[in-house]
């Protein structure tokens, strides 16, 4: 990742792309063996080229994030094998008029499944929607880039050596030495919260939401075959929601009812 779009990440937890350390880190097994499925690379970053075609040729999906590369540089990267991007909007290089960056080609390229941040925080109404129009629910995986505080109910967690809050929803630095305002870290939502979210406030229709939720998510992992959709020879994994309110109802996995939710 560059360091220059680190957003709430340590820069001195980066890694400068090397082909050497990702064959250390993947170890001797080939495949889906090797238990990663995807990896962020920023791809102007210098080795990136290799280190793309090297993720390709292992079986690890590509994805372009925390990169202040210009759309030429990431569509080389498609060309070598990218296949999406990371948290459409936020810690890149923005869709502008000219010298447009990472965004604007997420806006524009089928070949990349973006994934988008649904806490209508990390991104607002208006974006939410110009990604929608331009992509529609099939380009777009929503994701929730929820942290260690999710689901517990605390409104504040320690991680990594820093401290963080909860804020409806999202989940904050708070200010510190050098810092007067607090800081976005991530997401304290689920998936299924933020597709509440997004269909209460209008921004998608609960088909958009849910296909961005199942169906996007499980094509951009090559996973289509196995998941991700109501279909023979699929994983029956299916969680069933209030049709008014789309809370949880019932969670089935492989066909069988796992746990009925009051």
């Amino acid at each position: 990742m560059n360091p220059e779009a680190a957003g709430a990440l340590l820069r001195t937890d980066l890694a400068a792309p090397s082909v050497a350390a990702l064959r250390e880190l993947l170890g001797p097994a080939t495949g889906d063996g090797r238990g990663v499925r995807t990896m962020t690379v920023a791809p102007e970053l210098a080795g990136a080229d290799d280190l793309i075609a090297e993720l390709v040729r292992a079986g690890v999906r590509v994805s372009l994030g925390h990169s202040r590369a210009y759309a030429s540089d990431a569509r080389a990267a498609t060309r070598a094998g990218a296949c999406g991007v990371t948290h459409l909007y936020n810690a890149m290089r923005g869709a502008t008029h000219r010298n447009t960056g990472l965004a604007g080609l997420a806006l524009t390229d089928d070949v990349l499944f973006a994934e988008i941040i649904g806490d209508l925080v990390h991104v607002e109404a208006e974006a939410f929607e110009l990604a929608l129009r331009a992509r529609g629910p099939r380009g777009l995986c929503l994701v929730s880039d929820a942290l260690a505080g999710a689901g517990t109910g605390c409104e504040r967690f320690h991680l990594h050596g820093r401290d963080h809050v909860i804020d409806r929803g999202t989940a904050y630095y708070p200010p510190g030495p050098g810092r007067d305002e607090r800081q976005l870290a991530g997401s304290a939502m689920s998936q299924l919260e933020m597709v509440q979210r997004l269909v209460a406030r209008g921004v998608l229709t609960p088909a958009e939401a849910l296909v961005m939720a199942s169906e996007t998510p499980a094509r951009a992992l090559g996973l289509e075959h196995e998941r991700g959709r109501l279909a023979p020879e699929l994983a029956a994994d299916v969680l069933v929601l209030d049709p008014r309110t789309l809370e949880l109802r019932e969670v089935w996995v492989g066909g069988a009812p796992l746990e009925a939710v009051a």
